[in-house]
């Protein structure tokens, strides 16, 4: 799973962890063109690197939520699917 999604990384997002304890095997396991499909759910941990900002989204962020309280500020923060 680490190497799966550590291949899969981009510019924008990078995995930070991936919870092991989290993994879960649904019952559907079905093979398809001679490979086993094994739907799988885990929670991963990734990151938006602010310091490049390569979807130029920090200047609209901030003008979002400058004045706003805390908690008003964090739900507009966290609608950003980069940051969700």
């Amino acid at each position: 799973m680490t190497q799966y999604l550590q291949a899969r990384s981009t510019d924008k997002i990078k995995t930070l962890n991936i919870d092991k304890n989290s993994i879960s095997f649904f019952k559907s396991i079905k093979a398809e063109s001679g490979i086993l499909v094994v739907p799988t759910k885990v929670s991963v941990l990734q990151s938006y690197d602010f310091s490049r900002d390569i979807n130029g989204i920090l200047p609209d962020i901030k003008s979002r939520i400058v004045g706003l309280g805390s908690e008003q500020a964090r739900e507009i923060v966290v609608s950003y699917p980069e940051i969700a």
